[in-house]
């Protein structure tokens, strides 16, 4: 076979892990030995090859941009005020359930009033943005997200003057048919959240929203939880079941009550496919549970996934301990992974945590 060319930095650090492993498999084959371990992870390969070929994976990053110019004033302002109103919206959302309809003092008195009243118009490109904005939270909170529904309450006392009359819900299509080839005005914004504001921004239809996304969260969840076994896990995390939950409920509240479960299969996954290189079969035999010499029938089943995952990061602190070695250090006292390669050859984390005599699972 002849000698591969060497890649560039571009295209090294772009590989994924089955083109460094067939990248890697070449050069061994070339040499008659083994070089560089097939295993490891994609920034560990990066580096072997690197050193291999004497490129610079300095060069793969790109020179930063310069710097901008400062944003217009009003750009800033408006920043600011939109993070002033995630602040609310987070309050809005630990009140909302156990408190009266979350109102500002400072928008209630007189002189906030006349600020409000005194502010200039809304320059065109702007109400767009805003209009675009709420229209998109207008569509979440029909969903029952709650910080959309938070961000419409303070949109509603921000935008729309005391006293104002708007279009009820009635007009909520006509108002977003009829203007969605135009720019939108400031009048068809505060339109747009009146007439939603009416019927979602209530404590107790917040409450039944929470309870609603809770109780569909558990539900969904509760299917997932029906398997425990390694096997089940990994085929959860490939038929997008795993990652339809973290989509659907992410952000959410909710998300509190399933979250360890989800990062859990994702991790396990993670190291399917990071340690093991995507082996399945490599990766369930070494999870199978040794055999039972007391039971005359054999045994074929793997480590519970929960404990599992929670070696993980025992796995990793103890073979980052064993890394600090003096064998494991080049002429600098540095960390080198040809030294490591060479004492542990194409064996994975695992693998080595097991050689180490560290391995356990309780």
């Amino acid at each position: 076979m002849s000698a591969p060319s060497a890649p560039s930095v571009i295209d090294l650090t772009s590989a994924k892990h089955v083109q460094l492993q067939h990248w890697i498999d070449a050069i061994n084959q070339n040499t008659g030995k083994k070089l560089i371990a097939l295993s490891g992870k994609v920034d560990k390969l990066w580096e072997c090859m690197a050193r291999h070929y004497g490129l610079n994976l300095a060069q793969a990053i790109e020179p930063a941009s310069p710097a901008s110019s400062p944003h217009p004033i009003n750009e800033e302002i408006q920043c600011r005020q939109w993070a002033h109103l995630r602040d609310l919206a987070d309050e809005w959302r630990e009140k909302a359930a156990r408190a009266p309809l979350l109102v500002s003092p400072g928008l209630s008195t007189p002189m906030a009033a006349a600020s409000l009243a005194s502010l200039p118009s809304t320059p065109s490109h702007q109400a767009k943005m805003t209009f675009d904005t709420v229209r998109s939270w207008v569509e979440a909170a029909q969903a029952g997200n709650p910080y959309a529904i938070a961000g419409l309450s303070v949109a509603q006392w921000l935008l729309v003057p005391d006293g104002t009359s708007v279009a009820g819900p009635s007009s909520l299509l006509v108002n977003t048919v009829s203007m969605s080839n135009q720019v939108p005005t400031a009048n068809a914004t505060t339109s747009l959240i009146e007439a939603t504001s009416e019927e979602l921004l209530t404590p107790s239809s917040v409450q039944e929203n929470d309870r609603a996304i809770l109780d569909a969260c558990q539900k969904d969840f509760a299917a997932l939880e029906h398997v425990t076994g390694i096997h089940d896990v990994i085929a959860q995390v490939e038929n997008g079941s795993v990652a339809r939950l973290r989509t659907q409920y992410g952000g959410t509240w909710a998300w509190e009550t399933i979250k360890v479960g989800i990062c859990r299969r994702e991790c396990l996954y993670g190291e399917l496919q990071d340690a093991f290189g995507g082996d399945k079969d490599h990766f369930y035999a070494f999870f199978a549970e040794p055999p039972d010499l007391r039971k005359r029938r054999k045994q074929d089943s793997l480590h519970a996934y929960r404990l599992v995952v929670e070696a993980i990061p025992h796995c990793k602190k103890d073979i980052a301990h064993e890394q600090l070695k003096p064998e494991y250090q080049d002429v600098f006292s540095t960390f080198s992974e040809q030294c490591w390669c060479e004492r542990w050859k194409s064996m994975n984390d695992w693998e080595i945590w097991r050689e180490l005599g560290l391995e356990w699972y309780r």
